[in-house]
């Protein structure tokens, strides 16, 4: 009993990087099924899915940067967040205003 229990996880880590690389070896040649979809962008590899998870029972902090990866993911980035402009391109006019900071003596 105690012997299945030792042996868990460094089977799962072989098992792992069994799993890297048949997906290697298949990805150079189109072979793996899962990597494919109809609108023609790649899946993330079985092998990462699984080292993600593998991780986060061993960092406690993996799940919390994974949900924050994905809330990241979800938000829109406008040009009106952050600081202030200084300088615009305006490519419609073919124009360019370019402000210089000023600079301190001191």
């Amino acid at each position: 009993m105690y012997v299945v229990a030792a042996l868990i996880i460094p089977s799962l880590v072989v098992l792992l990087l069994a799993v890297a690389v048949f997906e290697r070896v298949t990805g150079r040649f189109g072979w793996a099924p899962w990597r494919k979809r109809g609108d023609g962008s790649g899946m993330s590899p079985l092998s990462t899915a699984g080292v993600e998870e593998l991780e986060s029972h061993f960092r406690g902090t993996k799940d919390f940067q994974r949900q924050m990866k994905q809330s990241s993911l979800m938000l829109r980035e406008e040009e009106s967040d952050g600081a202030p402009p200084r300088s615009r391109v305006d490519l419609d006019a073919g124009t360019a205003n370019i402000v210089l900071r000023k600079q301190n003596d001191g």
